[in-house]
């Protein structure tokens, strides 16, 4: 079963210095400086089943827990913070076969499954929900259905609050 498994990752580490011009009406004395390095690291496993046609992921990123990007800027909360340790991906991926083939399902939080520019999505963005996609010779065919939020209560509400995502 280690025959179909295949290790990923990366490590990016950058210095970024910025001066600049403030908002007048914002009440700030109109300029901002800082300088701060920032960090990401991404490990994952995608474990590919050919005699049953699944695939399964999962990955792991260190740094910051916003949901489109992990950079995060080293002790920015304390002198000398180690950091946290997020999910990134667990999906599961079928691939269906015989009179349904070109079909495939992926639940879970996946890459972004998303046709993507610079103007459109970020290529960091790990929706969760299920995508089902049909793609043979020409034509091609998405369903995505996706939970942006939920168990949450937006402020001065009493209710829960729940975001869904149709595509």
């Amino acid at each position: 079963g280690i025959d179909g498994l295949r290790l990923t990752g990366d490590l990016r580490l950058r210095y970024e210095y910025a001066d600049l011009d403030g908002d007048s009406d914002s009440g700030r004395d109109g300029v901002r400086k800082y300088d701060r390095f920032r960090h990401r690291a991404r490990l994952g496993g995608v474990w590919t089943n050919k005699e049953e046609n699944w695939e399964v992921g999962i990955g792991m990123e260190y740094g910051s827990s916003s949901g489109n990007s992990a950079n995060d800027s080293w002790n920015k909360g304390s002198v000398w913070e180690s950091g946290d340790v997020y999910l990134d991906y667990a999906y599961a991926k079928h691939t269906f076969t015989d009179s349904l083939e070109g079909l495939t399902l992926t639940l879970g939080q996946q890459k972004n499954p998303f046709l993507s520019s610079f103007a459109m999505f970020d290529g960091d963005l790990r929706p969760t929900g299920l995508s089902l996609q049909y793609s043979r010779a020409d034509f091609f065919g998405t369903l995505r259905a996706y939970n942006l939020r939920s168990d949450t209560r937006v402020t001065g509400s009493a209710d829960q609050s729940t975001a869904n995502m149709l595509a």
